[in-house]
């Protein structure tokens, strides 16, 4: 998966440029790599919406009733894609709401810091990466699978927060530029604190990959 990954950031660069048949070609090519890259098709209409703060007011009761309906909307997903794939939608209730409220945060943020006149099309598309981070974040309590397919757009939320806090509004500016420190105070702790409770990922130490090939 996480090839298919590093191909989905490829596949992000065509959507930047709206190349779309090599964009294609690049989510053919993740799905070799792994079934989940299917999440990549998403990628190319979401970056193109338009979506600002006067959308909000549309967006918001939407995530509401996502939230709140989750399981029967999981439900649902996951029979239509066990008929494709391998993929077992059995809720089994993960309690992952910690990156959840994390990701609401951010989308908070995004959308209050700004002014939105500075803000140019890629900072508008990586935000609806947030967006959709967020609403498939919200499955991830009931399963893990939500959180594989939601990697493909998690790793765009760091090239996203710096361009956010550079457009800011001058009303807020004290609190983005505290928020730029304490974001990576917050996230170094947090990754040496998670090690002492385990190391799922095996991401430290680093190993190459032929090592584990070979």
């Amino acid at each position: 998966q996480m090839l298919a990954i590093g191909i989905g950031f490829l596949a992000y660069e065509f959507t930047r440029k709206k190349k779309l048949p090599q964009f294609l070609l690049c989510v053919l090519t993740a799905m070799l790599c792994h079934t989940s890259a299917f999440m990549l098709v998403f990628m190319y209409p979401i970056y193109h919406a338009k979506i600002t703060k006067k959308w909000l007011k549309f967006i918001v009761p939407i995530i509401a009733v996502v939230f709140l309906f989750n399981k029967q909307i999981f439900s649902a997903l996951t029979y239509i894609l066990s008929m494709f794939t391998k993929y077992d939608g059995v809720i089994t209730q993960t309690g992952a709401y910690t990156m959840l409220v994390l990701f609401a945060i951010f989308a908070f943020f995004s959308f209050i810091i700004p002014d939105e006149k500075y803000l140019d099309e890629e900072t508008v598309g990586l935000r609806n990466f947030l967006l959709f981070s967020l609403v498939l974040q919200m499955f991830a309590p009931l399963h893990t699978i939500a959180m594989r397919m939601n990697y493909y757009y998690i790793i765009f939320i760091p090239l996203l927060l710096p361009r956010i806090i550079s457009c800011r509004r001058e009303r807020w500016k004290q609190v983005a530029v505290t928020a730029r420190y304490v974001m990576v105070v917050f996230f170094a702790g947090y990754f040496f604190v998670s090690l002492s409770f385990g190391n799922n990922l095996r991401v430290f130490p680093y190993h190459f990959l032929w090592e584990n090939v070979l």
